[in-house]
């Protein structure tokens, strides 16, 4: 889609640092396997004139512009509205857009407020684009000089629209596209390690990177323009996959969603019959969290104690003479807990503990205090114990510098990557 593509995201949130505005990562990653890459980008808080002047800018030099924000059923969401003045048309009430939010509504049990009915008013002559995860509706106006589309600000609802809704109505040019989540590993030395792969790339060929702590995501895309493309984007891919081994933990093909640590523990569950438990101290029940997250974990996922004092962990089977010895924050400790979490499970079966069942257990320092010389801000011991093995201990240090929801990010991630690579 050779078109200067824009991106406008609305609402003073955004700007006052309430809400991250993190749409406008999103829809370049949706739009890059499309050969879209927006080249301008405006924020914009709640004021029809404001909105309007963005709305003008954008006609002056975008020939696609994405909207996000503004939809909902507040006094402050504007955008229809300032849309409809841009265009010198008035707002009208759309009845298949009613019918959906009156659907929505009926599937959620709840009441259809009067004022959710103002979503439900766009511009005359434009296009109403299904909201299915929430109550506003998108819409959309497709001209000559200038396609519009407009989505709500609420990413997993902006997020759904756009990839089954809009992005089809794209006219793009073919584009080849690999993803991989990379873990425990740096942006500069993910830079470092694929060199040799990217000083050889062809004309047109890509390698972006992307950090989402503590995953560090690689792309590559390349034009599908040729018959041979197909075999050089692999050749490429192949090598990158080779360079990356075992920091990559799960990759994407084209358009799709990059699954999450969680997901794919979950999906291998499964696939080799085991079923989970935790026992948490330091990650106050994160790993549960995450892995509760995932839909079907109810397969797979047995429960989760949290033992955050030593009182808790004493009243699981921890031995205070082993705590006083040891300290909570040991490999001993994280040992124990996770085989006091594995005789729960084995105790009590249940229909979800099938198959092989095993626990995990944390015990560490999150800070800013707690720690000693012998014992830093940033240790963790992670513990995986499973009948007739011997239980696994791993020691973890995380960086002193790190906040308490990036250690307890850390711990978890190395849990869960314990788990992935657990073998029954």
């Amino acid at each position: 889609m050779n078109v200067i593509c824009e991106i406008i995201t609305i609402g003073r949130e955004i700007l006052d640092g309430r809400v991250v505005d993190t749409n406008s990562v999103t829809i370049a990653e949706i739009l890059r396997p499309l050969g879209i890459t927006p080249r301008f980008g405006q924020r914009v808080d709640d004021s029809i004139e404001r909105i309007i002047e963005a709305f003008t800018i954008a006609r002056g030099r975008s020939g696609l512009v994405l909207v996000t924000g503004g939809l909902g059923p507040t006094s402050d969401d504007l955008t229809a509205q300032a849309f409809a003045q841009f265009l010198g048309e008035p707002l009208v009430l759309n009845q298949p857009a009613l019918d959906l939010i009156t659907a929505y509504f009926k599937r959620a049990g709840r009441e259809l407020l009067e004022v959710q009915k103002k979503q439900a008013y766009v511009p005359k002559s434009c296009f109403v684009l299904e909201n299915k995860q929430g109550t506003a509706p998108g819409f959309g106006l497709e001209q000559a000089q200038t396609s519009w589309y407009f989505m709500p600000g609420v990413p997993h609802e902006m997020n759904r629209m756009l990839r089954e809704q809009i992005a089809p109505r794209l006219a793009t040019t073919p584009m080849l596209s690999r993803t991989w989540a990379t873990q425990f590993v740096s942006e500069g030395e993910l830079q470092q390690l694929l060199a040799p792969v990217e000083n050889r790339l062809p004309p047109g060929y890509e390698i972006t990177y992307r950090t989402r702590f503590p995953e560090n995501h690689v792309g590559l895309i390349a034009p599908n323009t040729a018959p041979e493309s197909a075999q050089l984007f692999e050749q490429a891919a192949a090598e990158i996959s080779t360079l990356l081994g075992e920091y990559a933990f799960t990759v994407a093909l084209g358009n799709e969603p990059l699954k999450n640590l969680e997901t794919v523990v979950v999906e291998r569950l499964g696939a080799v019959h085991c079923s989970i438990s935790t026992v948490e101290s330091c990650t106050g029940g994160l790993i549960a969290n995450r892995i509760t997250n995932v839909a079907g974990a109810s397969k797979v996922f047995w429960g989760s104690q949290l033992v955050y004092d030593n009182a808790a962990k004493e009243a699981l089977g921890v031995p205070a003479a082993l705590l006083k010895a040891h300290g909570a924050v040991s490999a001993e400790v994280a040992m124990l807990l996770a085989e006091l979490g594995l005789k729960k499970m084995l105790e009590h079966r249940g229909v979800t503990a099938i198959g092989t069942p095993t626990c995990v257990s944390t015990t560490g320092i999150t800070g800013p205090a707690g720690g000693s010389d012998a014992k830093p801000v940033g240790l963790c011991y992670i513990a995986l114990a499973t009948p007739g093995k011997p239980t696994v201990v791993k020691e973890l240090h995380g960086r002193s510098v790190w906040a308490r929801d990036y250690q307890k990010t850390f711990f978890a991630q190395n849990a869960l990557e314990l788990v992935r690579n657990f073998h029954p």
